[in-house]
C-alpha cells in the first residue's frame, strides 16, 4: 500500500501511456483541450483497458476529488487516481503545470 507518482508530461499537447496500479495494467491517455468552456484550457485524461477498451473517457484533470471515482464500478480500479497541487492553491493545471506544479497521483487501494 503506498502512494504513487504517475509520470506525465508538459510538453506535448496529447500522449498515451501504459501503468500497472495495484497489479493491473492500465493505458492512460491524455490531452490538452485549449478550448474548454472557461475560457482556460484543461488537460483531460481518458482509461483503457491493456486490450485498449476504453473504459471512460475523457475526464477533467481537476484538484478538486478522485478523477475516476465517480467510475470506479465500470473500470474495477482498485485505488484513486487524483491530481494535487503542490503549490497548495487547489488550481487545475494549464498546459505546461501537470508533472510540474500539479503531480499525477494514485492511491494504492487500502491505503488511508
Amino acid at each position: 500500500m503506498a502512494l504513487l507518482e504517475i509520470p506525465t508530461r508538459n510538453d506535448l499537447p496529447c500522449w498515451e501511456q501504459q501503468v500497472v496500479l495495484d497489479g493491473i495494467p492500465f493505458i492512460l491517455q491524455f490531452y490538452f483541450n485549449p478550448r474548454m468552456n472557461d475560457g482556460a484550457g484543461k488537460w483531460m485524461l481518458s482509461i483503457s483497458d491493456q486490450n485498449r477498451n476504453l473504459l471512460v473517457a475523457p475526464v477533467p484533470i481537476t484538484t478538486a476529488w478522485g478523477l475516476f471515482d465517480r467510475f470506479i464500478e465500470l473500470i474495477n480500479l482498485p485505488g484513486t487516481i487524483f491530481a494535487f497541487d503542490t503549490s497548495g492553491q487547489n488550481t487545475d493545471p494549464g498546459q505546461f503545470e501537470l508533472g510540474d506544479r500539479v503531480r499525477l497521483l494514485y492511491l494504492e487501494a487500502g491505503s488511508t
